[in-house]
């Protein structure tokens, strides 16, 4: 699968409404922090189920980040990347 991930940005960041949104995600037991990982409950994993089942809800971000691709951005690609930046 072609994907439009790039490596070779020189700035990256995370948007400060991310950590909110982490934030009350874990306190809706929908994610779990776990030796540091965040990992999906099965409460979200069923949300995450409904959501991508409805074909008319969150029609462009599900463009997107289908864009990006599972393969393009793996978590050993961040941690890669994260290094360039500590």
């Amino acid at each position: 699968m072609r994907n439009n991930f790039r490596s070779d940005y020189h700035i990256w960041g995370v948007e400060p409404t991310v950590n909110r949104a982490v934030t009350y995600a874990i306190a809706e037991g929908l994610i779990a922090l776990n030796d540091g990982d965040y990992l999906l409950t099965d409460q979200g994993m069923n949300l995450y189920k409904l959501m991508k089942k409805d074909k008319d809800l969150f029609q462009l971000e599900k463009s997107f980040l289908g864009s990006i691709g599972k393969n393009g951005i793996s978590e050993g690609t961040i941690k890669e990347l994260s290094k360039k930046f500590i």
